[in-house]
């Protein structure tokens, strides 16, 4: 009975191919870019990945009985899948429908068999990762659909109400220091006094590098009504357009890694920006020294 089987899984396997693949082809709500990132970016994967990650490595994770080491290429995500003993070569070709969707087609092809014995080993492992890899999908098209994942916040588009700012900004040769960009704030409220000027709402602050590790810093606040200025202060008037605004909750850290998602999600969406974003102070966060629980909205104005 035993050789029966031995002998008809051979038959079988004399008529499988030396090389097995695989194509699945899937579109997802959302850009080309965010879907990449998604792809190839360590934390971003680890978000999405159903099975956990392999210590000390980059880009590999372990899903079932296979590991999946995603790599970056143009345009294109290789995906080394490895079965027990079998390796898996794969590629995630990512083609774009709309700005808002992406297709995906997800290619895996087994390394050709030299002899009947790896057809059959091939095709099992073929078949596991397979399966395994329909799974991935439907974890990753879930993440990816959702910005609030990709990008970590919500993003809420208005249109811009404080038309009316003082402002007053430094070049340093250090990163500003809360009590240095508090400092410009402070000098800013005392002239709004002098000129019996209403503040309208939370100080703003934005921080540029420059090249030689220097930094500017501009600081703002919103008013009721027109002033003149003088040599350090000076009055703006921003358009009322549409802005997007993400409020954060941490410290420094945490708003800077906000902004440069914030700087992808402007790519992504295909926006362009009129003005420099900035940042709305609204804890005080000379008073509040615990930086987890300073609340910060970041204004990025758009076209």
């Amino acid at each position: 009975m035993v050789l029966v089987l031995i002998s008809s899984l051979l038959a079988v396997a004399f008529f499988l191919p030396k090389e097995l693949v695989i194509k699945k082809r899937f579109i997802v709500a959302a850009n080309q870019n965010s879907v990449y990132r998604s792809l190839t970016d360590d934390n971003l994967i680890e978000k999405w990945f159903p099975g956990k990650k392999e210590n000390g490595t980059s880009n590999t994770c372990f899903n079932g009985k296979c590991k999946y080491q995603f790599r970056k290429m143009v345009e294109v995500v290789k995906v080394d899948i490895r079965c027990e003993n079998d390796e898996l070569e794969s590629y995630a070709m990512i083609f774009p429908v709309k700005t808002d969707s992406t297709a995906i087609e997800w290619i895996m092809s087994s390394k050709k068999a030299a002899s009947i014995f790896q057809r059959i080993s091939n095709y099992f492992s073929i078949r596991k990762a397979d399966n395994e890899v329909g799974n991935l999908i439907k974890h990753f098209s879930h993440f990816v659909s959702n910005e609030d994942s990709v990008y970590g916040f919500k993003v809420i588009p208005t249109i811009v109400k404080d038309t009316l700012l003082i402002t007053t900004e430094k070049e340093m040769d250090h990163f500003p220091s809360t009590n240095e960009y508090y400092s410009m704030i402070d000098g800013l409220h005392s002239y709004l006094t002098s000129s019996n000027v209403l503040e309208t709402n939370y100080p703003m602050l934005n921080i540029t590098p420059l090249p030689g590790n220097h930094f500017r810093t501009r600081v703002a606040i919103p008013i009721n009504k027109t002033v003149s200025g003088n040599e350090t202060i000076s009055l703006k008037r921003m358009v009322p357009g549409k802005i997007l605004t993400v409020e954060i909750r941490g410290g420094i850290k945490k708003v800077n890694d906000a902004l440069t998602r914030m700087d992808e999600y402007i790519i992504d969406h295909r926006y362009d920006s009129p003005a420099i974003p900035f940042q709305s102070l609204i804890t005080d966060r000379q008073q509040q020294k615990d930086t987890n629980s300073w609340i910060t909205k970041i204004y990025y104005p758009v076209l």
